[in-house]
């Protein structure tokens, strides 16, 4: 005969240890040990760095003020509230998802949403979570992260995972490589696989015009494995103009980061460092200056500077400095390629006017954005409402296809027909952006219908880029802006009669100002082109006026 299984019997009305431990917790909702955790964060305010050195002290604190034994699972549900209530209202993180606020404390969704209720109900915290976000909402979510690689987003739908959907997003690099992502994976920094699977030489190839462009060399490169998740990462080692060497990210030099010991070096060393090459040449530098340029805003040393005959023009130190792309330096503008000079003195000026002109319509515009590869338009313009109502409406020289979102302009002074084309494959028109090109001056063979020619016959670019991109003289740009009357001081050969205009009178004080400088601008590098040089010194005047306009102002 079997032996009998003893069984334990349990009192009525006792319980073990875990079960009173459980049924206190449930019990209040965990009301107490989300009040206790509240006031040591409040008072203590630990970090997570300092959680793991203080943990007995918090989780003693919070227990002996609720009145809750020590054991093991009230411990942990402690150190998990603790974190809930960090996560949530620590300015060093700002998660907009209940589901990331989560898996970073380890708490359930009721525990999680039953602190962050209590939290706004006792203690007045305000919460932003939406739990019922549309696709639309997800898509503006990860949207400024994909804009910034210079990718874009095709499509978006929900994905099942068991009975939870997820948001889920095909994007297209800009390598045009295209892929499906989850939301998450984007806004964790997980980016384009294709891209990843590169080669050293194809990373290798893709910066190596912006290093010749700033006189620099790529003297080596190697894979690099960083962050949390390992990421495999292209580096380089890169020898700026002045024999400086650096390690350096790929994604660093496409965005205008260079060489960290120039940065460091003040102007007077700057200038010290060009003094002999410009005295060489029979020049002198007359003042400096710093200029900020790029996404990161970085400074570059500026030098006015005078050569022999009395020109005076202003150069970006990289440019004086001999390289590989120009073994002798670049030098006095004037004596060299006067239209380039011309363009350059101008440029400023017409993009000043321009600026103050859509501004005074509150539209939104900046002043050379740059797009990608170190690439800066002229001006860059949001399509939004106020341009919308007040600039397109009131021109019938363009119909924007709905999906552009902003407008690149471009002026040119140049008759070079390769120059102007060049313009065409700068990346300043893409799928959202289109491109107006500005033709400052025409001839008999480069006008507008010859350029528009040449870029119908372009076998580069697809029928998609040309319907991007249009050309302007400079009477279309003014009837663009809406300044149609400027057209009447526009002699059949480009020339402007300043003149006329003392007879034009203008309801608008602002349009007639704004008309007058550009005219007078326009009239003064006509007036140089033709061989005044007595001009030039007013030109540079103005010119270096309204760059430090343009740099205070934006």
């Amino acid at each position: 005969m079997g032996s009998k299984k003893r069984v334990k019997v349990v009192k009525k009305g006792q319980k073990t240890d875990i079960k009173r431990d459980v049924n206190i917790i449930r019990r209040d909702g965990s009301k107490l040990i989300i009040d206790e955790c509240y006031n040591v964060f409040l008072g203590d305010n630990y970090t997570l760095s300092e959680l793991e050195n203080n943990k007995d002290n918090i989780i003693s604190k919070v227990l002996r003020n609720a009145g809750y034994p020590l054991t093991d699972y009230n411990i942990k549900h402690v150190i998990k509230h603790y974190k809930g209530i960090y996560y949530l209202l620590s300015p060093e993180y700002n998660f907009d998802q209940l589901k990331e606020v989560m898996d970073a404390s380890g708490l359930t969704y009721h525990i999680l949403k039953r602190i962050y209720t209590q939290l706004e109900e006792e203690y007045n915290c305000k919460f932003d979570f939406n739990t019922n976000k549309t696709l639309d909402d997800h898509k503006k979510d990860i949207e400024p992260i994909v804009r910034n690689k210079e990718g874009k987003i095709i499509q978006e739908e929900w994905r099942r995972n068991g009975r939870r959907k997820r948001p889920y997003f095909q994007i297209e690099c800009d390598k045009g490589h295209k892929w499906w992502a989850l939301k998450g994976n984007i806004k964790k920094g997980s980016w384009c696989q294709s891209c990843l699977n590169m080669d050293l030489d194809d990373h290798r190839k893709e910066i190596e015009p912006i290093v010749r462009n700033k006189g620099g060399e790529i003297m080596q490169a190697e894979w690099r494995f960083t962050g949390a998740n390992n990421h495999k990462k292209p580096y380089f080692l890169i020898k700026c103009e002045e024999a400086h060497d650096w390690w350096s990210h790929k994604d660093n030099i496409k965005s205008g980061s260079w060489c960290p010991t120039c940065f460091r070096k003040d102007l007077q060393q700057h200038q010290t460092d060009i003094e002999p090459i410009v005295k060489k040449k029979g020049g002198k530098i007359l003042r400096s200056e710093w200029r900020y340029k790029g996404e990161k805003n970085n400074r570059v040393p500026y030098f006015l500077i005078e050569c022999e005959v009395g020109h005076k023009w202003w150069a970006a130190k990289t440019s004086i400095v001999p390289n590989r792309c120009n073994p002798s330096g670049s030098w006095c503008p004037f004596c060299g390629d006067l239209v380039k000079a011309v363009g350059l003195l101008a440029h400023p000026l017409l993009e000043y006017f321009s600026i103050n002109y859509f501004r005074f319509f509150n539209c939104s515009i900046n002043h050379e954005d740059v797009l990608s590869n170190d690439r800066r338009s002229d001006l860059f313009i949001h399509v939004e409402l106020n341009f919308k109502k007040y600039i397109e409406a009131n021109q019938e020289l363009i119909v924007f296809p709905k999906e552009i979102r902003f407008i690149t302009i471009d002026f040119t002074f140049s008759l070079t027909p390769s120059v102007i084309i060049d313009k065409f494959h700068k990346n300043y028109h893409s799928e959202s952006r289109y491109l107006i090109i500005v033709l400052l001056r025409e001839d008999d063979w480069v006008n507008v219908e010859r350029i528009k020619f040449l870029l119908n016959s372009d076998q580069n670019l697809t029928e998609q880029d040309k319907r991007r991109i249009t050309i302007f003289n400079l009477k279309e740009y003014f009837v663009f802006l809406d300044l149609n009357k400027i057209v009447n001081i526009l002699c059949n050969e480009g020339q402007l009669n300043i003149e006329n205009y003392n007879t034009w009178n203008s309801r608008n004080k602002f349009k007639r100002e704004i008309t007058l400088k550009f005219l007078k601008i326009i009239k003064l590098c006509y007036s140089i082109l033709e061989g005044c040089e007595e001009d030039l010194n007013d030109l540079v005047r103005l010119s270096t006026l309204y760059s430090k306009k343009l740099k205070e102002e934006n």
